[in-house]
């Protein structure tokens, strides 16, 4: 463990050689520029021809102030309190003569000193005085000054050190933002208004005072604390205070910079604008000078009237005048009763202008001019007219500055500047309120022909108000913030640091005790740390059960609907045939044949068992959807009055309709079949009376309550849901986990198929929505149907073609179908109405008939679901072949919905298995008149 005595002495001795270098670094600087006064070498005064130089009075502070540090680290306090008090006494007369009093005569000691006052390179500064040091390099030796004498005097005392310390931190704080100015183009860094600015080597050389003064503090404290880590948050703060001052300075100047260059802009864009107008106004004067050259048919009347219409049309005009060869006006149109456009002033002023240009102008000439009475400036612009090859006198135009200006910051959009045009001659125009302008003005030169202008811009108060941004607030803001924080969070470690002393210091006298507890309080964390993470896992153990248990009753509801759709598909085939074959015997047998009861019971028997395969295919969520844009508030109210009929007179009807509510897409007929099934389901766990409340709501369903409710809805999003509430006998756990399986009944045998809650499950699957359950036994059921809810949208409803009559043909149509007595009894339908068929058992064989049939096969029936190649594939294969051949396909299931319904959206004729002879027929019938094959539609 290292030695806390020795590594005080070296700490101690490492800043005493730190002050002396730094301060014999600091007086090597001072003794270069003194040595540069008295040789007049200008050289040596400044570092560079652009930047400042240094005072003599400040090269000599620096040379005592060195003195004075080297002088406190020797031990000699009257030398370095005599050299203090000459720095203080130097910078306290600079820093007072720029309150306007006057202690010592710098100039007259200077010159008794043999320094010349006229080598002093600051020509812009006028009086001699301030400009001997600089006011900020006057604080700082005041700083470092008293930072020395109070060490010298006190060596001991720690508050003097201190104090020390944050002088020596203020003064290289205020030469590093100087410095920082330097570099970053900033000079309010290291000049304050319009006072004498510090040199860059004087930042430098006070940067190494600063580094002096505070070595010089720290070497006189007593302890390694003291020395490195008490002061360590004074001087972050000190650091950063400085840091932040020069980076808001930097952005303050940049600031300044952008607003200069915004005027320079304005007036370069002003000086165009007045450019252009006054060649504006001279290309007016030109045609009337080519009009009068030219056109000698012309009368004086005349062209008095088309100057009379410039006058008019060019507002800043005062006047046009025809002035002879001789200057004598032979006419003068004038804008009002104007001094400057009397005859004899404009001759008078016209005859000056051209022996200004030197001679007789044979060329357009541009002049300025002042009106000799009322001072009006202004622009005469002259024209020399030839006839016949001579010159027979000028075209003169007079236009007012004043109106040239104004026009041209209205025109631009600038009248917020302060403008001023100056000429040789004088002051042509200038602004009312030129002592209230904002920011630096920006002059601009403007040449047009003879006449030279300086025109001046500068910003009126808020003009620049646009490009004034919180750039230096934010960065003075964050500078100080972070400063804060990096303070506080050196003080919460130094807290800290003598907080863990203390408490080692306790362990010491007490270890046992402290021991014991420590390991208690430890303990009773551990085994709150092993509590929480227990009952973490039971939670996460919980929720993966329920997510288990869902997913199972899903895979177990998708595969006894696979399984329906399957049976459902082989069942309506042989619907099909039964129907079929009794309806062709019910066409045999006469009406009186008692036979035919018999048949129609058959009939009606297959009619039930076509209506069961529907309710599978629902389950399976396989049937063919009508969907439209529905509002539920309209449909159950539509259903209300059968509902209060299908109710017995001990069970009350409540609807709670939700107002504005939302759209839904949807098949009218499921819908209300689903309603209607509920509802019987609820009726039915009533037996002895109770209250049936059907209610709609809009609903926004967001991940927390997805969270709190499993199985509402899979995801978040906007839906309308439809409850109906019972106050029945409820269900237990064991009922509810099947309650949508087919065939699954609470009922007594003969009551019910089991089918209807599958069936509302299907339908709302089928529709994109979901299905939610709560119900206790005793106190009821709730059923929740979350459909997804769409915008207001307009839309007709997909329904079948209308019913024809049924008859026949001699068309040749291709039959596929996989199924044997299907195939059999539709080709025996359609051969006995007079049709050709060509029966095929899949689409590889029905091809293969296509390309060997000769003939025209005017119609293709297929069903949707065949080995080999189905009818999707057979239709897209025939189109190329044989273009003009009509489609119409059947289907009793198909696990590609999404096909299905694409074909009965785009009107492809569909046929729904099972069917009857007489709707064979008819769809045959419709898709053989319908307009168009329907092969060239994109089904695929």
């Amino acid at each position: 463990m290292p030695d806390p005595t020795r590594t005080l002495a070296n700490v101690r001795g490492t800043v005493s050689r730190l002050a002396a270098w730094s301060s014999a670094f600091a007086a090597a600087i001072g003794l270069m520029v003194l040595v540069g006064w008295y040789a007049g070498a200008p050289a040596l005064l400044r570092l560079h021809p652009a930047f400042v130089a240094m005072q003599f009075n400040t090269a000599l502070a620096f040379v005592l102030m060195a003195a004075a540090i080297i002088a406190a680290l020797r031990g000699g306090w009257l030398p370095a309190m005599a050299c203090g008090v000459a720095v203080a006494t130097l910078s306290a007369a600079a820093a007072l003569q720029y309150l306007g009093v006057s202690l010592v005569n710098l100039d007259g000691l200077m010159w008794l000193l043999g320094v010349d006052g006229e080598l002093r390179p600051l020509t812009e500064i006028k009086t001699s005085s301030p400009g001997r040091m600089a006011p900020n390099t006057a604080l700082c030796f005041l700083l470092a000054s008293a930072a020395v004498g109070s060490l010298s005097a006190w060596p001991r005392s720690r508050r003097a050190a201190h104090l020390g310390s944050l002088a020596g931190v203020a003064v290289g704080g205020i030469a590093l933002l100087a410095l920082l100015g330097y570099l970053g183009g900033a000079p309010s860094a290291y000049g304050w208004g319009g006072l004498t600015r510090m040199a860059v080597h004087t930042a430098i050389a006070m940067g190494a005072i600063g580094v002096g003064v505070a070595s010089l503090a720290a070497h006189r404290l007593r302890t390694l604390e003291d020395t490195v880590i008490h002061r360590l948050p004074a001087l972050v703060a000190v650091g950063g205070i400085v840091v932040t001052l020069g980076l808001w300075l930097a952005a303050a100047d940049f600031q300044a910079h952008v607003r200069e260059r915004a005027v320079q802009a304005t007036a370069v864009s002003l000086r165009d604008d007045i450019a252009s107008e006054i060649r504006r106004r001279l290309l007016a004067l030109a045609r009337m000078r080519e009009r009068w050259e030219f056109g000698a048919t012309g009368s004086r009347r005349q062209f008095e009237n088309e100057a009379h219409t410039n006058l008019v049309h060019f507002p800043g005009y005062r006047a046009i005048a025809w002035l002879t060869r001789a200057f004598e006006p032979a006419w003068v149109v004038a804008e009002g009763d104007r001094y400057l456009a009397r005859p004899a002033v404009l001759r008078a002023g016209v005859r000056d202008a051209v022996t200004r240009v030197g001679g007789a102008a044979d060329s357009l000439t541009v002049v300025d001019w002042l009106d000799p009475v009322t001072r009006e400036a202004a622009l005469v612009a002259m024209l020399p007219v030839r006839r016949g090859g001579q010159m027979t006198g000028y075209i003169v135009g007079v236009m007012s500055v004043r109106d040239l200006v104004e026009f041209a910051l209205r025109d631009g959009g600038i009248e917020r500047y302060l403008v001023r045009v100056r000429s040789p001659a004088g002051v042509l125009y200038e602004h009312d309120e030129r002592d209230a302008a904002e920011g630096r003005p920006a002059e601009i030169a403007l040449e047009e022909n003879e006449a030279r202008w300086t025109i001046t811009v500068a910003p009126a108060p808020g003009a620049l108000a646009g490009l004034d941004s919180p750039l230096p607030a934010i960065v003075a803001l964050a500078g100080l913030l972070a400063t804060v924080l990096l303070v506080c969070s050196l003080r919460m470690v130094q807290t800290a640091r003598r907080h863990e002393l203390d408490r080692l210091t306790a362990l010491e006298s007490a270890k046992d005790a402290a021991v014991a507890r420590d390991r208690a309080a430890e303990l009773a964390g551990v085994n709150e740390q092993l509590r929480r993470e227990i009952g973490e896992r039971e939670r996460v153990e919980r929720e993966r059960e329920s997510v288990q248990q869902q997913l199972s009753q899903a895979q177990k509801m998708e595969a006894v609907g696979q399984l329906a759709g399957g049976v459902a598909h082989d069942f309506n085939n042989l619907l099909t045939v039964i129907t079929s074959y009794c309806e062709m015997l019910l066409e045999d047998i006469p009406r009186n044949d008692p036979r035919r009861a018999d048949v129609e019971e058959v009939l009606r028997a297959a009619g039930s068992a076509a209506r069961l395969t529907r309710q599978l295919l629902a389950f399976s969520r396989q049937q063919i959807l009508q969907p439209e844009a529905l509002d539920l508030n309209v449909t159950v109210a539509e259903l209300e009055k059968m509902l209060r009929r299908l109710l017995p007179a001990d069970i009350g009807l409540t609807t709670a309709l939700a107002p504005e509510l939302g759209t839904v897409i949807a098949d009218r007929g499921q819908l209300e079949q689903v309603i209607v099934n509920l509802a019987v389901n609820s009726r039915d766990a009533m037996p002895t009376g109770g209250h049936l409340t059907i209610g709609t709501a809009n609903a926004d369903l967001d991940e927390s309550y997805i969270a709190r409710h499993p199985g509402a809805a899979p995801e978040p999003g906007r839906y309308v849901v439809l409850s109906v509430t019972d106050t029945g006998h409820g269900m237990d756990a064991e009922t509810q986990a099947r309650i949508f399986e087919p065939f699954f009944t609470t009922k007594e045998k003969g009551r019910g198929t089991g089918l209807g809650l599958s069936t509302v499950y299907g339908i709302v699957k089928q529709s994109g929505g979901y299905v939610w359950l709560y119900s206790e036994v005793g106190r009821g059921t709730t059923f929740k149907i979350y459909l997804p809810r769409v915008e207001a949208v307009s839309g007709a409803r997909l329904t079948a073609p209308a019913a024809r009559e049924i008859t026949g043909g001699d068309e040749t149509v291709l039959l596929v179908e996989d199924e044997e007595a299907v195939r059999t009894i539709a080709q025996r339908v359609l051969e006995r109405h007079g049709y050709k068929v060509l029966p095929a058992p899949n689409g590889v064989h029905a091809l293969r008939i296509a390309e060997e049939f000769a003939g025209t096969i005017e119609l293709v029936v297929t069903d949707l679901v065949m080995p080999q190649m189905g009818g999707q594939q057979l239709v897209k294969r025939l189109g190329g072949r044989r273009p003009a051949i009509r489609i119409l396909m059947m289907s009793g299931y198909t696990s590609d919905q999404s096909f299905r319904q694409r074909v009965l959206e785009q009107g492809i004729p569909f046929l729904e298995k099972p069917f009857t002879p007489g709707l064979l027929l008819a769809k045959v019938r419709a898709a053989l008149d319908a307009e168009g094959a329907h092969h060239t539609i994109e089904i695929g």
